[in-house]
């Protein structure tokens, strides 16, 4: 995306990832940068999620940030491997409750739509 928007805008963008904490580090990173066109984001919805969650957040999703562009909306379900015996929604849940502690589930952190899902 960055070579494509240099391209678009004719000057460098230089990436710099502040991933973590559901996307409180990004998101108060571009707060406290300057205000002169030259800090982007791209961001994931947990950054307006976190005023639910927190009870006093580093900053206001609504009032401090500006959204200028919805890239992409998402899909989220749950997977396993082709060969792998839960051929069902329904089957994973029977083994992981007959089975408490011996499967691992990862998602993108606290509070991301797939932990809260």
């Amino acid at each position: 995306m960055a070579d494509h928007a240099s391209r678009s805008l004719g000057q460098p963008v230089v990436v710099e990832n502040r991933g973590g904490a559901s996307g409180i580090l990004g998101a108060t990173a571009l707060q406290e940068a300057r205000a002169d066109g030259h800090a982007i984001s791209q961001m994931h919805v947990g950054v307006v999620r976190q005023m639910l969650l927190n009870p006093c957040p580093p900053y206001d999703p609504i009032n401090d940030l500006t959204y200028i562009l919805q890239i992409t909306g998402f899909v989220m379900g749950l997977m396993v491997r082709a060969a792998s015996p839960w051929q069902s929604l329904q089957k994973l849940l029977g083994h992981a409750r007959a089975n408490p502690g011996k499967r691992n589930f990862g998602t993108l952190g606290i509070g991301s739509t797939q932990d809260l899902g």
